[in-house]
């Protein structure tokens, strides 16, 4: 049973995905394999007290962090900072969006062949699916857009409530070089 956390819906976009220390055809299959599974992926955020406070002073600052895949896959020393815009910014101690750079402090590191994604807030779409559809609809009409999935997600293990926190993430970075290679 889940209890508490936020629900969040995975997105990953078709350019960005490996840095060029990774290997691009490794890094796509493994996104591939993770977007086609169905199932709610628990991901749990641990920050330390200090870094708690950086990102509630300097929302824009990464700082390092523990992030836990399904309480066993364990990705250490990720980057982590706010994110969001004049409608969808919240504060750390809201229900914030989040951005993530898994090889910033440690080099090579990967998040099922992602290197940089964001987490997504949804607090602009109460449906929860008006992103899953339209994605959807661009992929089957051969336009390139980002895959979904869920999950349930913690930071220190604590909810930021229930319902009301319910929302998405998405995975999605900046094009780069093997953005051609992917397509």
């Amino acid at each position: 049973m889940i209890s508490g956390g936020t629900l969040l819906l995975l997105c990953l976009s078709p350019w960005g995905v490996p840095s060029p220390r990774g290997s691009p055809e490794k890094d796509v299959e493994a996104a591939r394999r993770f977007f086609s599974q169905v199932r709610v992926v628990r991901l749990n955020l641990d920050l330390s007290p200090k870094e708690m406070d950086s990102l509630r002073r300097e929302p824009r600052q990464y700082v390092k962090a523990k992030l836990v895949e399904n309480g066993i896959t364990i990705y250490p020393d990720v980057a982590v900072h706010l994110r969001g815009a004049a409608g969808s910014f919240r504060g750390l101690d809201d229900k914030p969006a989040l951005t993530f750079n898994m090889d910033r402090f440690q080099p090579g590191q990967r998040f099922h062949g992602l290197d940089k994604w964001h987490l997504c807030n949804s607090v602009q779409d109460a449906s929860y699916v008006s992103e899953l559809i339209c994605r959807e609809m661009m992929r089957d009409a051969g336009i390139p857009a980002s895959r979904i999935s869920y999950a349930w997600v913690t930071i220190n293990r604590q909810a930021r409530g229930t319902i009301r926190y319910q929302g998405r993430i998405r995975l999605s970075v900046s094009p780069d070089s093997s953005w051609a290679v992917r397509r």
